[in-house]
């Protein structure tokens, strides 16, 4: 039997302190230690309900806006055949964005940048697509070689870009948010055919509309304060 006081009390005092601080330790390490499946399924349920994108989910959020884009398409052209305007006016699938091209003899006179009447229809169907699909709606004016020197258009500069700013004014008069658009006048520098017949002439002749159904974060906030 032990006496009190014996060096064993100390062997015995300082067995339990290690034997206690070793269990503490085991605890800490228990409930530290990370429960990969446990961790996976959190990771899974957080995906589905904050819709973050990871993985195999940005494929699908790409073949949507593909599918966003082809549906886009079929309503322009089939608006397109019913006014009778499908050799003036082209649409056209491009990658990521939607292209539309107007001939100006459908949407203009010569020499001048107001809009006809029979083309106004179309641009407003365009706008009510394009108000249902975020993107930047680009504008642009391109003329053939043939010089011109007015009051108003002292070159094919000015009239083309005030043709491309008749488009865009008659957009925004629908309701098409001014932010997201913008317009570039490129005169007779972007040419589709070579200026060498008068059929070629009137190819270049056009306005061109582009809609880009991705934005910046940032460009949104801007937009949507």
């Amino acid at each position: 039997m032990l006496r009190r006081g014996s060096n064993n009390d100390y062997i015995i005092f300082w067995a339990d302190m290690i034997t206690l601080l070793l269990v503490f330790f085991i605890y800490l390490f228990s409930i530290s230690k990370l429960d990969i499946s446990k961790f996976l399924q959190a990771k899974d349920s957080l995906n589905e309900q904050f819709s973050i994108q990871t993985g195999p989910s940005t494929q699908s959020s790409y073949e949507a806006k593909q599918e966003q884009l082809q549906a886009m398409t079929a309503s322009l052209i089939e608006m397109i055949n019913e006014q009778g305007l499908n050799e003036m006016v082209f649409v056209s699938q491009v990658d990521d964005y939607l292209d539309i091209r107007l001939g100006t003899q459908v949407a203009f006179n010569t020499g001048s940048a107001e809009l006809k009447d029979e083309i106004k229809p179309l641009l407003g169907t365009m706008t009510e697509i394009f108000k249902k699909n975020q993107g930047f709606v680009v504008v642009e004016g391109h003329t053939d070689d043939v010089p011109i020197n007015t009051v108003e258009f002292p070159s094919n500069w000015e009239l083309s870009t005030s043709r491309a700013a008749s488009v865009a004014r008659y957009l925004q008069r629908n309701e098409l948010n001014p932010k997201r658009m913008k317009i570039v006048g490129y005169g007779p520098y972007r040419p589709l055919v070579p200026n060498d017949s008068s059929e070629n002439r009137a190819r270049n002749r056009r306005i061109r509309i582009t809609l880009e159904p991705n934005m910046d974060t940032h460009i949104l906030e801007e937009i949507n304060p």
